[in-house]
């Protein structure tokens, strides 16, 4: 009986673990929601894969559908469909400023 209790034990902590993890998770978290033809950049990597003088954010892309909640098709010039499939978390929204500035122009 006593491994029981044990187990129990084991399980509430778990679950204030959980918790305390998703408290911490949530604090700094922005809730963000994307339409279609919305533009956005998109995060480069991880910071492990990724060298030292590369961008930390691609392109200046236009959302092209919103396959979910949280997932999001970019046309970004890929030839496999699913590389061009974005989680939200890896979304940067491009500013108005952004939209407006011509590519062709670089600020210096």
């Amino acid at each position: 009986m006593d491994w029981i209790c044990e187990r129990k034990r084991a399980y509430e902590n778990t679950i204030k673990s959980h918790d305390y993890n998703k408290k911490l998770f949530d604090k700094n978290r922005k809730d963000m929601e994307f339409n279609v033809r919305d533009m956005v950049y998109v995060e480069n990597g991880n910071k492990i894969n990724r060298r030292k003088l590369d961008e930390l954010k691609i392109g200046l892309y236009k959302i092209r559908e919103r396959i979910s909640n949280s997932i999001y098709r970019i046309n970004t010039g890929h030839k496999k469909t699913e590389s061009n499939n974005f989680h939200i978390t890896k979304l940067i929204p491009a500013s108005t400023l952004d939209v407006e500035k011509p590519a062709n122009l670089t600020s210096r």
